[in-house]
């Protein structure tokens, strides 16, 4: 395991400071809504959202965080369903 990602994952553990932390902001999640919360960086890359302390911190309030920008879909043809199947299966998304 590189250096990197060793860092990043301490840093989702909460034991070394992430580089950057985007507090308060709204972060969106295409499943369950839009929840207010911290969003921890580590090398570019968002390791955590949870509440986090660090030296650099930016106050996101009144902003939309969108980590990766996930897209919420997916392929019907690859679900092995029929049609009629379809709607009882959204209830466990």
């Amino acid at each position: 395991m590189n250096d990197v990602l060793k860092n990043r994952i301490r840093t989702a553990r909460g034991e070394i400071a992430p580089d950057l932390i985007l507090k308060d902001g709204r972060v969106i999640n295409v499943f369950i809504e839009a929840i207010e919360t911290y969003v921890a960086i580590s090398d570019g890359v968002v390791v955590e959202t949870v509440s986090y302390k660090g030296e650099k911190c930016l106050d996101a309030r009144g902003h939309y965080d969108c980590p990766g920008f996930i897209d919420g879909h997916f392929h019907s043809g690859s679900t092995m369903l029929t049609a009629p199947e379809l709607p009882g299966w959204f209830k466990y998304l």
